[in-house]
């Protein structure tokens, strides 16, 4: 299997998972957290900021000490991300994000 191929695969799950619980009713609340996104997002950026405003929570443009967690594509070298490491912020994937918020508390 290749890269691309195994990338392709991430890539469908991480939109299946985010279209999953974009359907279901039951999602967990995020509660003013503020989330920065980073990379080529599976699904669009403006879906993505749309799901998140929807569950109450925000979408800033750059990472700094108001950040609670930077949703990362496929880089990790990315300044967003070295930011959010200095700083100690969450920092997670696009399905685990999408697991993250299909479970309730």
């Amino acid at each position: 299997m290749t890269g691309r191929t195994s990338k392709n695969v991430l890539d469908q799950e991480a939109v299946d998972l985010l279209q999953q619980a974009r359907s279901e009713g039951h999602l967990r609340s995020l509660g003013g957290l503020n989330f920065v996104l980073t990379g080529t997002m599976t699904l669009s950026r403006q879906d993505m900021t749309k799901l998140i405003l929807a569950l109450n929570g925000h979408v800033q443009n750059g990472v700094n000490s108001a950040t609670n967690v930077l949703i990362i594509a496929d880089t990790t070298n990315s300044t967003k991300y070295r930011e959010a490491s200095a700083l100690g912020i969450s920092i997670m994937t696009e399905i685990e994000f999408a697991e993250w918020i299909r479970t309730t508390e």
